[in-house]
């Protein structure tokens, strides 16, 4: 994977949507993620792995209310039960530059904690 330096097509995130990624700050994560997006939308795209529907309307939510640039965002819907995107499986697609969001191959389930990532 490439360092965050390095030339790349898109910002790849995992909207938070396990609890037990965040103990006891499920609650506002979603917020300190609106501002995160919201400050990497300015210069370029960000890729977002939504886990549902549900998941999905409750982060374009959040965006609009952090007046990120929804123009950049693309969503992703990928049956995730991490937020933590290299659990997710997905990297290898991911990390191409040819790959779209539209593109990219459908995650696998990870029991993988963001500490211990394959």
């Amino acid at each position: 994977m490439p360092a965050e330096w390095e030339p790349h097509e898109a910002t790849w995130l995992s909207w938070p949507q396990n609890a037990t990624d965040w103990p006891g700050k499920m609650s506002t994560i979603g917020w300190v993620y609106g501002e995160i997006v919201r400050k990497i939308a300015v210069g370029e795209k960000v890729r977002i792995l939504v886990g549902s529907a549900a998941v999905d309307a409750r982060a374009r939510r959040v965006l609009e209310t952090a007046r990120a640039d929804i123009r950049q965002v693309e969503f992703l819907h990928c049956p995730t039960d991490r937020g933590c995107t290299p659990s997710s499986r997905m990297w290898p697609a991911a990390t191409s530059r040819s790959t779209s969001a539209a593109s990219a191959p459908g995650c696998a389930r990870s029991s993988t904690s963001c500490g211990s990532a394959r």
